[in-house]
């Protein structure tokens, strides 16, 4: 795949991410591997044994404090990992190794290597660029190698085992000039439901800095955040907020179903990352997000062109007024919640959804949708448009869109 530099236009006028009056500015700088997780499945008893008696002792003898087996003589200051215990029986090794966390499960002879998959490369934990997906396996044998130096008594034993790919987020970046941009997308997103998956918010006081959509199972399947709040929360030199966001797509494999990182890089990384998007992005494309009088104009711009009938628009208008003026409380005081979340809906099947607290200005997130959608296909992957079953069934916020741009036009 092509790299995945930023590739911020020359010139803002030339730039098609000015895509509609009421989508800000913005462009989808890069796309390729956020975090990964490999999975070695080595026999060599000499291995576990050494495995077992760090999770005994509780850290890892380095081979330079290694005189035969087990170890005979003290570990100099600085010299040695630490063994924490983690779930299911397994084991962490801190401090990290390579910018690469490092687990095993003695039960399972498995050890997992964690992390971003630029930050593994480079050995940097300050990495934070999205890496293309044809390092995954120059990567795999690079930490395989980094282990074996700190924890293994014995070269050569870890990258004798084959490596397999047990977890993958494939992103793509999105990037705005005004940092009010950003956090007016986020916000927007938040207020996208999708049929058979929950949307989660996390914020900082007033402000989203992650929306993730979430199966019954827990799995999380897609999730846009902002990631440059998340650098500087982890101590980093990040973007303000708003400045830059990831769309990510999150795939986890069950043993039998995990394959090697050659054959995940040729499997197509587009396509994988459009599975976790493309239902998402069913429910946000068409939708605009705005206060209450915004949509009510718009409502009524669609009844003049015919894109909605006059009864209904009428309808969605008293709707809008009574959510303006009294908010949502004025259905659920009188004991007529059902009635609120029912206007709700249908105000949502034609497109319009009514605006968090603190978005003063309508987003429409069609072009976003769109831009994301196409990145991986610019990027050198195969990405494919999705079949017409997964379009949208709503459209009428864009056509109103489109009539208020004619009209301003003439």
């Amino acid at each position: 795949m092509a790299g995945t530099e930023a590739r911020e236009p020359e010139t803002v006028s030339s730039n098609r991410r000015f895509h509609s009056q009421i989508c800000p500015p913005f462009w989808v700088s890069a796309v390729g591997v956020d975090t990964c997780s490999f999975a070695y499945r080595p026999l060599d008893p000499e291995l576990w044994q050494m495995l077992s008696w760090a999770a005994a002792n509780g850290k890892v003898p380095t081979e330079s404090a290694l005189q035969g087996w087990p170890p005979t003589q003290p570990m100099k200051e600085g010299e040695q990992h630490q063994c924490h215990p983690v779930g299911r029986g397994g084991f962490v090794i801190k401090p990290a190794i390579h910018s690469t966390n490092f687990l095993f499960y003695p039960q399972n002879k498995l050890i997992a290597a964690e992390g971003r998959l630029a930050a593994m490369d480079a050995g940097d934990f300050n990495n934070h660029a999205l890496a293309a997906p044809e390092l995954l396996a120059p990567v795999a044998k690079k930490v395989a190698r980094a282990f074996e130096v700190v924890a293994s008594p014995a070269i050569g034993l870890l990258q004798q085992a084959p490596a397999a790919v047990r977890r993958l987020d494939l992103a793509a970046e999105l990037r705005f000039l005004d940092p009010a941009d950003g956090l007016g997308i986020l916000a927007a997103v938040a207020q996208v439901t999708t049929p058979g998956l929950k949307t989660v918010t996390w914020r900082n006081q007033t402000r989203t800095e992650t929306v993730s959509f979430i199966a019954k199972s827990g799995r999380v399947v897609s999730r846009l955040y902002d990631k440059g709040a998340e650098i500087s929360a982890r101590g980093g030199d990040g973007p303000d907020p708003g400045l830059l966001l990831r769309w990510e797509t999150q795939t986890r494999w069950e043993k039998k179903k995990q394959r090697s990182p050659k054959v995940v890089t040729e499997d197509d990384p587009a396509a994988m990352w459009l599975k976790g998007f493309k239902q998402c992005a069913a429910e946000a494309e068409g939708l605009v997000v705005a206060p209450p009088a915004d949509i009510e104009r718009l409502v009524l711009e669609a009844a003049e062109t015919g894109d909605l009938s006059v009864p209904l628009a009428e309808r969605l208008v008293s709707t809008l007024v009574i959510s303006r003026l009294r908010g949502g409380s004025w259905w659920s005081d009188r004991e007529h919640a059902k009635t609120g979340q029912r206007r709700r809906r249908e105000l949502r099947k034609h497109g319009f959804a009514v605006a968090p607290a603190g978005l003063s200005e309508p987003v429409e997130l069609g072009p976003v949708v769109e831009e994301l959608r196409n990145a991986w296909g610019r990027a050198g992957g195969r990405a494919e448009e999705p079949s017409d079953e997964l379009r949208p069934k709503r459209k009428r916020g864009a056509k109103a869109t489109k009539a208020k741009a004619k009209s301003k036009a003439a």
